[in-house]
């Protein structure tokens, strides 16, 4: 490491040996885990992240291992995995209070063959929401096809990028900003892209006049704006729920939050037909059981919300009321 990092200062054995101290305090952990791609060394991996309170009643985090994925990514495989990891910090599987992971059918199974509780990543369900919706829609395809083409002329010209930027300085006086590209893996990525886009309308108007790349109407701009203002909320969210800080206890309410945005969008004077179908099919996926439709139904959410104290004011609050289900 003194070598590839000079600056790097290594941790000394008595900051590893404090988690695995704390590790052996607690009662009950959860655990996150993924699998991701890294692209630069093509390698997969997987991740187990270890959560607990401590006695003082401090949420702690624990990254315990990012193992590489050489095998095929097979819910036996993965399960597999888990315990050896678990095995090797000496966590027994009767700490094991929940397990959260994505909707893959391999995560899935591992679980059912570990034998471990689990629930869904609720960003990850959202994120499928979202997805289901776009995918729904032929004219928003056709616009963010068309958004990303213009996004991909101006990445892939350095001319095309300086003389934006000359827009934008000598003729509207604005500070530059440059065009967002979307990943089609994050869809927040296209929230992103389409609300640089409509802060950068004026600029983008002038050039395209005179570069016909592709021609944004002026109902292409309406529908961008309301795009951003309607998944305003769901980015929002996804951010407030990506939190190291977050827990599940926020979930039951800021899917409600979700829910009651999309009634109050659907009744607006200025939504189209096309919206409103757009906004159904959201909510319909919302509403799902394969999604956040039992949500109340499921003790880990309903006691986590109930014990959470972000909304204890909430619940003493006549001002304020939150949907609460313990069975």
């Amino acid at each position: 490491m003194q070598a590839a990092l000079p600056k790097y200062k290594i941790r000394g054995r008595d900051f590893f040996s404090s988690y695995v101290d704390l590790l052996e305090e607690f009662d009950k952990l959860s655990f996150t885990s993924d699998i991701w791609s890294e692209l630069h060394s093509a390698v997969s991996l997987l991740s187990l992240t270890a959560h607990g309170i401590s006695k003082d009643f401090r949420k702690k985090t624990i990254i315990l291992k990012c193992e590489v994925m050489d095998e095929r990514h097979t819910g036996t495989i993965i399960s597999t995995k888990f315990q050896t990891i678990l095995k090797e910090w000496g966590i027994d599987r009767q700490k094991v209070h929940c397990m959260v992971r994505d909707r893959g059918s391999n995560m899935v199974k591992a679980m059912q063959l570990s034998g471990f509780e689990d629930i869904s990543c609720a960003i990850h369900q959202i994120q499928l929401c979202i997805r289901a919706g776009v995918e729904s829609q032929e004219w928003l395809l056709q616009l963010i096809a068309k958004l990303k083409k213009i996004a991909t002329h101006f990445n892939h010209s350095l001319v095309a990028q300086a003389e934006l930027t000359k827009i934008q300085k000598e003729r509207l006086n604005q500070s530059p900003l440059s065009v967002i590209q979307d990943c089609p893996t994050r869809w927040n990525s296209t929230f992103y892209m389409m609300e640089r886009f409509s802060k950068l309308k004026d600029s983008l108007v002038l050039y395209l006049s005179a570069n016909p790349i592709a021609m944004i109407t002026p109902e292409d701009w309406i529908n961008i704006q309301k795009f951003v203002q309607l998944m305003q909320p769901f980015e929002e969210i996804t951010r407030n729920l990506s939190s190291s800080q977050i827990s599940i206890s926020s979930v039951i309410p800021l899917i409600q939050v979700l829910k009651t945005t999309l009634q109050q969008e659907e009744t607006k004077p200025n939504t189209s037909e096309q919206f409103i179908n757009f906004i159904t099919k959201l909510r319909d996926e919302l509403n799902s059981t394969v999604r956040f439709g039992n949500l109340v139904e499921e003790e880990n959410y309903t006691i986590a919300t109930y014990l959470g104290r972000s909304y204890k004011y909430l619940q003493k609050s006549p001002r304020h009321t939150i949907p609460i289900y313990v069975k």
